[in-house]
C-alpha cells in the first residue's frame, strides 16, 4: 500500500465527513430530548442548547479527522482494533467534555471509557466494511461503459 499526501488528505476528509455525521446524530437525539422535555440538556455545564449542539459537531469532526489520519493503520485487523479502541476512548472523552465541561471530571467513570473503547472495535470493523463497499461500488460504476 502506497501512502501519498493526497491519500492522507482524502482519508482525513472522509473521517471529517463521518465525524460530522456522528455529530449530526447526537444533535438530533439532543433536539428530540429538548423538544420532549422543554429543558436544556446542557444546562448542567452552563451552556446554551445551541452551544451544546456545536460541541457535538466539533467533537465529531475532531475525532473523525484523527480517525481519518489513522487510516493507514487500519489495513491489519490488529491495527484496526487499536484504532477503534483509541477512537472509542476519544469519543468517550468528547462526550464527557460535552456533558461535564472541560474541567477535570471528579466522577469520571473508567468503566465507561473501557466500554466505549471496546465498542470502538466492532464500530471500526463495520466502518471499514462500509468504506470498502463504497469503493467497490465506485469502481464498478467506473468500469461500466457509458
Amino acid at each position: 500500500m502506497t501512502f501519498t499526501r493526497s491519500s492522507f488528505l482524502a482519508n482525513v476528509q472522509r473521517g471529517i465527513r463521518m465525524g460530522f455525521n456522528v455529530g449530526l446524530g447526537f444533535s438530533v437525539i439532543a433536539l428530540v430530548l429538548y423538544l420532549a422535555s422543554r429543558e436544556n440538556p446542557f444546562e448542567a455545564i452552563h451552556t446554551s442548547f445551541w452551544g451544546g449542539i456545536a460541541m457535538y459537531f466539533v467533537a465529531g469532526v475532531c475525532v473523525g479527522a484523527i480517525g481519518g489520519a489513522m487510516t493507514p493503520l487500519m489495513v491489519s485487523n490488529i491495527g484496526l482494533s487499536l484504532v477503534g479502541m483509541i477512537l472509542g476512548w476519544l469519543a468517550d472523552a468528547a462526550l464527557q467534555i460535552t456533558t461535564h465541561g472541560i474541567n477535570v471530571w471528579p466522577h469520571y467513570d473508567w468503566i465507561e471509557a473501557v466500554i466505549f473503547s471496546v465498542l470502538g472495535i466492532p464500530t471500526a470493523f463495520y466502518t471499514r466494511s462500509r468504506v470498502r463497499a463504497g469503493a467497490r461500488a465506485r469502481a464498478r460504476k467506473l468500469d461500466r461503459p457509458s
